[in-house]
């Protein structure tokens, strides 16, 4: 299983920042918008969080299993 994450971390990285810059760009045109309730706002602003939450995440846990690969 592990070595099934090593190999899908680097493609879901991979995928996720593919994808980032569409939602991103999605996310601000919605904020420009005039014509969004506060609650839509908010709702825009969790989005975003969450996706810089996740990819962190991703990330941290890349970085870990590069670490633990190279100790002996």
């Amino acid at each position: 299983m592990i070595n099934i994450l090593v190999a899908l971390i680097p493609i879901l990285i991979s995928e996720y920042q593919a994808l980032l810059p569409i939602s991103q760009n999605i996310i601000a045109a919605l904020q420009q918008s005039g014509d969004i309730t506060q609650a839509q706002w908010d709702a825009l602003d969790a989005m975003s969080a969450q996706y810089d939450a996740e990819f962190k995440t991703a990330l941290d846990a890349a970085v870990a299993q590069d670490a633990a690969a190279v100790k002996p």
